[in-house]
């Protein structure tokens, strides 16, 4: 399973290639708020830790 950095703008695509050609199964996963489930116009993830527990807890639970 492959998890992207904090913030990223690109997936791991490399790593991804590089063990999937050695026959690896690769799974990447993007994060709640990141790349297609950003909020719209956001540019961080500032939605994913929040001071905001609540908000936080919404976040894990995060579905697209």
């Amino acid at each position: 399973m492959i998890f992207h950095h904090w913030n990223a703008r690109t997936r791991n695509a490399q790593i991804a290639g590089f063990l999937s050609r050695r026959g690896i199964t690769v799974v990447e996963i993007a994060m709640p708020y990141h790349f297609e489930r950003s909020r719209p116009g956001s540019l961080h993830a500032d939605y994913m830790l929040s001071a905001n527990l609540g908000r936080t807890i919404e976040a894990v639970r995060h579905v697209p």
